[in-house]
C-alpha cells in the first residue's frame, strides 16, 4: 500500500504582512501526525510578490488557476479544499479535516519512484508510477526552490520568515492556467508501472539549482470528471526515492 500525499499550495507574497505568519501555522502543521501526508509549496505571485525574489511565470499560472483573490491562503490539491489564515488551532483543525476527508490511509490509487539530477541550465527528473487502482492517469513535475532570502518580507517578525522553501520556478510541459496538470501517460491496470522523464530549465541565473527539487504529481479524474491529485512525491536534487509505503 503506497502512502497517500496530498499537495499543500501556501499563496504567498513578500508583499504580504500576514503571511509570516501563516508561516508559523504551516511549521506547526509540520508537527502533526499529518506531515508525512502531504508535501508543500510555496507560490510567490500576484499584486503582494512585486520584487519577490521567489516569483515566477509558473506560480502566476497556478495562482491564476486557483482564483486566489487574497493571501495568504493554502489550498489543497487542485480543488480539494481551501483554508483561510485563520488562528492557529482553528487553522490546524481546518487542516486536520481537510486531509482526513482526502487522505487514503490504506494506500494511494498510485506510487511515486524516482530521482532528479541537473546544472546551472536544466534539472532533470526520471520517474516511475505504479498504478494500484486501474484508471487513467496524468502526470507532471513542478520545480521547486528552497532557501531563497528575501530581507524584504512584510510582517516578519523571526528569521525563518524571510526564507522561503519549496518555491515553484517550473512546470514540466506545455502549462497554462488551465492546465497544471500535465500529460496523460493513458491507462494503467492495477501493477502496471509507467517510466517518465523530465527536463526543467533554469529559466533565471538567479535561480540556485543546487538548492532546488522536484515535486512530482500524479492526479486521475474525480467525480466531477476533474484532473485531481491522486498522489505526489518530492525529491531533491541528486537524490533519489523510492516507493514509499504505509507505515
Amino acid at each position: 500500500a503506497f502512502n497517500h500525499r496530498a499537495v499543500l499550495v501556501d499563496h504567498t507574497g513578500v508583499g504580504c504582512p500576514n503571511c509570516p505568519a501563516m508561516t508559523d501555522k504551516l511549521i506547526a502543521l509540520s508537527k502533526t501526525e499529518w506531515h508525512e501526508h502531504y508535501n508543500e509549496v510555496t507560490c510567490h505571485a500576484g499584486s503582494f510578490a512585486s520584487g519577490d525574489p521567489a516569483a515566477s511565470a509558473a506560480a502566476t499560472a497556478l495562482m491564476q488557476f486557483h482564483d486566489v483573490k487574497g493571501w495568504p491562503v493554502i489550498r489543497l490539491n487542485l480543488y480539494t479544499a481551501e483554508v483561510q489564515n485563520y488562528g492557529q488551532s482553528a487553522f490546524l483543525n481546518y487542516m486536520a479535516q481537510a486531509l482526513d476527508g482526502y487522505i487514503k490511509k490504506d494506500g494511494a490509487d498510485v506510487g511515486i519512484s524516482m530521482a532528479v539530477t541537473g546544472d546551472s541550465e536544466k534539472v532533470y527528473c526520471a520517474a516511475q508510477i505504479k498504478s494500484n487502482v486501474a484508471q487513467e492517469y496524468k502526470v507532471v513535475a513542478w520545480l521547486l526552490e528552497s532557501n531563497i532570502y528575501s530581507p524584504n518580507q512584510q510582517g516578519a517578525s523571526k528569521d525563518h520568515h524571510r526564507i522561503y522553501n519549496f518555491a515553484l520556478r517550473n512546470i514540466s510541459g506545455e502549462y497554462s492556467r488551465n492546465n497544471l496538470t500535465g500529460e496523460s501517460i493513458g491507462v494503467l491496470e492495477e501493477g502496471q508501472t509507467h517510466d517518465c522523464a523530465f527536463t526543467l530549465p533554469i529559466i533565471s541565473t538567479k535561480w540556485n539549482w543546487e538548492n532546488m527539487g522536484v515535486l512530482v504529481i500524479v492526479s486521475a479524474k474525480d467525480a466531477n470528471n476533474r484532473w485531481e491529485v491522486v498522489n505526489s512525491a518530492y525529491c531533491p536534487i541528486k537524490e533519489s526515492k523510492a516507493y514509499e509505503y504505509v507505515k
